[in-house]
C-alpha cells in the first residue's frame, strides 16, 4: 500500500492538513478567551497542550503513523500549521469584539 501522496511543495498534504486544521481549531479556542490563564477554567490550557502533544504523537510515533496514515512533517509543514493557528486565533479575537456593542460607563 503506497504512502500518502505529496502536494506541490513535496509535503505530505494529508499530514499538513491534519495539523493545520487542528492548529486552527486550537487558535480559535485560544482566540475566543478573554484571558488565557484564569482560575475559572484551569483545564483549557492543559487540554490545548494535550491536543498538541497528541497531534505530535500522531505525526511522529511510528505505530500511530501506520494506524492514522500520517507522515512526519519538517519545519515547512509545522510552519504552515503555525500560520493557520495564528490566523485563526487572530480572526477569533477580532470577531469576538467586532460584533458586541460597547457599553459606556
Amino acid at each position: 500500500m503506497p504512502g500518502p501522496s505529496r502536494g506541490t511543495w513535496g509535503l505530505p498534504w494529508q499530514s499538513v492538513l491534519f495539523l493545520a486544521l487542528l492548529a486552527a481549531q486550537l487558535g480559535v479556542v485560544l482566540g475566543l478567551r478573554t484571558r488565557l490563564l484564569t482560575r475559572e477554567n484551569l483545564f483549557l490550557p492543559l487540554s490545548v497542550l494535550a491536543s498538541v502533544l497528541l497531534a505530535a504523537a500522531a505525526l511522529y510515533v511510528p505505530f500511530l503513523q501506520a494506524v492514522l496514515d500520517t507522515e512526519p512533517l519538517g519545519w515547512t509543514g509545522v510552519g504552515l500549521a503555525a500560520i493557520a493557528a495564528i490566523t485563526a486565533g487572530t480572526a477569533a479575537r477580532l470577531s469576538r469584539t467586532a460584533f458586541h456593542k460597547e457599553t459606556r460607563r
